[in-house]
C-alpha cells in the first residue's frame, strides 16, 4: 500500500532528450501563418549555464522590431516560463551569453495553445518534442530544489561529463543514474531510486522494532508510524540523497543490534561476524552517500 502511494504521481515519464546549440550572439527568427496574439514562452534546458536572450517581435505590415524584454534560462530539467504580452507574426531570439544549448521552446497564445513556427530543419531539436510540454508546470513535469543538483550529476555520470558537484561523495548521485538510465532523464527516472528505497525502509524498521519489542505487533506498529511520516514520503520522492543515507543508518543500527545480541563466547565466529560485517558495509555505504554516515557511525 505504502509503495502504490510513493510511485503515484512521482513524476513525469517523459521529458525533451534533443538540443540545438546555440553560438554567442546567435539571432532566432520565426515567423508564424498569422499575427497571434502571445502570451508566454517556455523552455526546457539540459545543460547547466544560464541563457540570457532578448525577445523582440514584429507584427504583420511593420517593418520594425519592438522589444519584450530579457529573458534568463538557468535551470537544469525544468520548464521556465516567461509572460508576454504582444502580437506579432514574427519573434526574434538574440543570444547574449556565450555558446549554449537550449532542448526546447515553447510559444503559447492567448488561449493557452502552442503555436509552433517556421524553424527550419537545421532548428528541429527546438520544437520536435512539443508533445512533452505539459498541461500544468509543477513538480510533475520538472525538478525542483536540490533536485537541480543531484539531477544534473547524474546526468553528468551516465553522459561521460565532469561532474560539477562533489561536496558529496558520489554514491548517492550513482543511484540516482540508474533510475535515469531505466527511466530515461525524466522527473520520474531521477526520483525512482529514491522511492525504491523509502520502500525498502519500512521492512528494516519493522524488523528493529520487532527484535527491540519483543513483539510482532510493536514491529509492525513502528513501520506502521514510520509509513506516516510525511518527512519520510516527502523526501524519498525527492531526487536527493538524504533518502541513502537514512537507510543505511537504519540498516546500521538494526544489524549492529542483532550483533549486540548474539553471545561471543557462546556462538561460533560465524554468527557474530555476519551481523558484524553488515553493519560494516552499511556503514561504509552510509558515508559513501553522504559524508554524514560519520556522525551515525
Amino acid at each position: 500500500i505504502y509503495g502504490c502511494a510513493a510511485f503515484w504521481n512521482l513524476g513525469s515519464m517523459k521529458a525533451p532528450e534533443t538540443q540545438y546549440t546555440l553560438k554567442e550572439g546567435e539571432r532566432l527568427v520565426f515567423a508564424f501563418e498569422k499575427d497571434t496574439a502571445f502570451r508566454n514562452i517556455s523552455w526546457y534546458l539540459m545543460d547547466e549555464d544560464p541563457i540570457t536572450m532578448t525577445v523582440e517581435y514584429k507584427s504583420e505590415g511593420t517593418g520594425s522590431w519592438s522589444c519584450a524584454g530579457d529573458l534568463t534560462m538557468d535551470a537544469v530539467f525544468t520548464w521556465g516560463s516567461f509572460p508576454v504580452d504582444f502580437s506579432a507574426d514574427s519573434i526574434r531570439l538574440t543570444n547574449l551569453s556565450g555558446e549554449a544549448s537550449v532542448a526546447e521552446l515553447v510559444f503559447q497564445d492567448e488561449g493557452g495553445e502552442l503555436q509552433i513556427p517556421e524553424y527550419g530543419s537545421e532548428r528541429e531539436a527546438l520544437f520536435d518534442e512539443a508533445d512533452t510540454f505539459p498541461e500544468e508546470l509543477d513538480y510533475r513535469s520538472s525538478v525542483y530544489f536540490d533536485e537541480k543538483i543531484y539531477s544534473r550529476t547524474a546526468y553528468e555520470f551516465l553522459n561521460g561529463l565532469t561532474a560539477r558537484e562533489v561536496t558529496h561523495p558520489p554514491l548517492g548521485k550513482i543511484l540516482i543514474s540508474i533510475g535515469t538510465l531505466l527511466f530515461g532523464t525524466t522527473p520520474f527516472g531521477f526520483r525512482f531510486m529514491g522511492a525504491l528505497v523509502g520502500i525498502l525502509m519500512l521492512p528494516f524498521v519493522y524488523l528493529l522494532g520487532r527484535d527491540i519489542g519483543k513483539s510482532r505487533f510493536l514491529g509492525g506498529f513502528a513501520a506502521f508510524l514510520f509509513a506516516f511520516d510525511f518527512m519520510h514520503f516527502t523526501q524519498t520522492r525527492l531526487a536527493t540523497i538524504d533518502v541513502y543515507i537514512t537507510f543505511f543508518t537504519i540498516l546500521m543500527f538494526f544489524f549492529m543490534y542483532r550483533y549486540s545480541r548474539v553471545s561471543f563466547f557462546g556462538s561460533p565466529l560465524k554468527q557474530n561476524f555476519i551481523p558484524l560485517g553488515a553493519c560494516g558495509i552499511s556503514v561504509g555505504m552510509g558515508i559513501a552517500w553522504n559524508w554524514t554516515g560519520f556522525s551515525a557511525w
